[in-house]
């Protein structure tokens, strides 16, 4: 019995309330069956009461947090992935982050939300070394580095901080060099690729920027990037209204070796089309791109349009092709596949395609897949821009030819899928008698276009999914915009222009057509607010 007892005060005294903790060990060591007993009831009594007072204690904490909760502002109650939202809407409207970096200080957890958002792009100026140093605070968060100025790893500038911080930034993704006078060489990479997740790389340089081409010391590395930029300021964006030759562009860019070495990886490549090495990339597979743009003003004749052909061969994965460049030379029209030529390729991955001044005769269009999401084939820089004879500004640029109703309706009969399959849709023509029949091509079986962007008014009350509706307007009584105040608005004399508009779609109901005048990025709008439904607002 002794044993027995001994054996039950062992079991109380090794349980989880231990309430002898603060009692000698004695206490346990009961010298009757009767104290043996009174020990065991009390350990029961003391098991009751710390369970009460636990309670309690849960009791309490569950009232601090609900009036923790009250007294949080309407604000931090979202979850944190509306919150994300509204803070990102805040940078859209604030560029310089003024209000936000006051929102991160409402609140820790308005902190905790901001921050990512906060710390997401930092900036390092290559003239000083004190503007060097990244605070360790932002590490987890800096997703874009941008190195502004003369930088460069040869000018002495001591590196010994950055070089410790670079491995640290594990969110790090895109390197952006900023209008770096001396270029961008081998040992700059060499010192930036030492963050560990580096993966985009974009250069800006003025458009008559050539420096020494970029080499590799050594052998030929293999290189992380799977997305390169190389941004120009725009001398193609020639201001129409000013009689001035555009600014000279350098004919090749020195980082040609580089974009032809990551052939095997890249994913995305956006450069000038006058400097890229569109004969050289074409005799190199690309199997990984899935989106080539080519802008600015280029030099392209017949002969390239093989070329561009034969780019297209080695891109099987590609989809999204955006040629925004003008034209120079004998050609005034995009042709990427010559009527004579013949290729087994497959454009199957195809989303997007954007051309400008479209060639009717291009079999290009035959091979485009039912995937095809976005087609753009407009007139930029705007066919009115070469109506004005302004021969000074545009002596290097032949008059281009733009698509009448019939050649669009040629090139929409090509495709092997319906035209109405597509989500969005801008195009540019003039009339010629068949515009009406290529309407009713694109509106015929309901089409489901979301966007439509066109120069010219129709009835549209059978598509039935529009949402929105982008018109810009060359009427008859239109003045030049030099003669026009910005918010003149000659709504008498323009509301007859306007009729068919009334037959929207049901669709159109809460939703707005912008209405534009002028050419090129210089429009303005007619009217702010057209709504579709009566018109009575014009």
């Amino acid at each position: 019995m002794w044993a027995h007892a001994a054996r039950v005060c062992t079991v109380v005294r090794d349980s989880s309330v231990k309430r002898a903790w603060n009692y000698p060990q004695s206490i346990f060591q009961p010298r009757t069956i009767s104290d043996a007993v009174a020990q065991i009831n009390s350990a029961h009594l003391g098991q009751h009461h710390d369970t009460i007072v636990l309670h309690k204690l849960k009791l309490t904490a569950q009232e601090a947090n609900m009036s923790a909760h009250n007294f949080l502002s309407p604000l931090e109650r979202l979850n944190d992935d509306v919150l994300a939202l509204i803070v990102n809407a805040l940078c859209t409207v604030d560029p310089y982050e003024r209000n936000m970096k006051q929102l991160s200080l409402a609140s820790k957890r308005l902190r905790t939300v901001c921050l990512p958002i906060l710390f997401e792009k930092a900036r390092i100026y290559g003239n000083s070394s004190s503007h060097l140093n990244i605070p360790p605070a932002s590490w987890p968060y800096v997703r874009t580095m941008v190195i502004d100025d003369s930088f460069a790893t040869t000018v002495g500038y001591d590196m010994d901080k950055l070089h410790q911080t670079l491995p640290h930034l594990v969110a790090l993704r895109k390197i952006v060099f900023d209008d770096c006078s001396m270029g961008v060489s081998w040992m700059d990479l060499q010192l930036f690729l030492t963050a560990p997740r580096v993966r985009m790389l974009e250069i800006q340089a003025s458009a008559n920027f050539l420096p020494q081409d970029f080499s590799f010391e050594g052998n030929m590395p293999l290189l992380p990037f799977t997305e390169f930029i190389y941004s120009i300021d725009d001398p193609g964006h020639l201001n129409w209204y000013e009689l001035r030759t555009p600014i000279p562009i350098a004919r090749w860019c020195y980082m040609s070796p580089l974009i032809l070495s990551l052939h095997q990886t890249l994913e995305l490549l956006h450069i000038p089309a006058a400097m890229a090495p569109v004969s050289e990339m074409a005799t190199m597979d690309w199997p990984c791109l899935r989106e080539l743009k080519l802008y600015g003003p280029g030099h392209f004749g017949s002969k390239d349009a093989v070329v561009f052909a034969h780019l297209c061969l080695r891109m099987p994965r590609l989809r999204v092709l955006n040629f925004d460049f003008l034209h120079r030379g004998p050609s005034s029209q995009t042709l990427i596949w010559p009527s004579d030529v013949s290729f087994p390729t497959s454009f199957e991955h195809m989303e997007m395609v954007c051309l400008h001044y479209p060639d009717p005769k291009d079999m290009f269009y035959s091979h485009l897949p039912s995937t095809l999401r976005h087609l753009s084939l407009i007139d930029c820089p705007r066919y009115l821009h070469f109506q004005n004879g302004q021969a000074e500004v545009i002596e290097n640029y032949p008059r281009p030819v733009l698509v009448a109703a019939r050649d669009l309706l040629h090139i929409f009969k090509q495709m092997s899928f319906p035209i109405h399959s597509l989500v969005h849709l801008e195009i540019a023509f003039h009339a010629d008698g068949l515009d009406r029949a290529l309407f009713n091509h694109i509106k015929e079986d309901n089409a489901d276009i979301e966007s439509l962007v066109i120069d010219l008014m129709q009835n549209l009350s059978v598509l039935q999914a529009l949402c929105h509706f982008r018109v810009y307007l060359d009427l008859p009584d239109d003045k030049p915009r030099s003669t026009v105040s910005h918010g003149e608005h000659r709504s008498d004399e323009r509301r007859h222009h306007f009729g068919p508009l009334a037959l929207a779609p049901p669709s159109c109901d809460n939703y707005r057509t912008e209405l534009f005048s002028g050419i090129g990025d210089n429009r303005f709008p007619y009217q702010s607010v057209v709504w579709l439904a009566g018109l009575e607002e014009m």
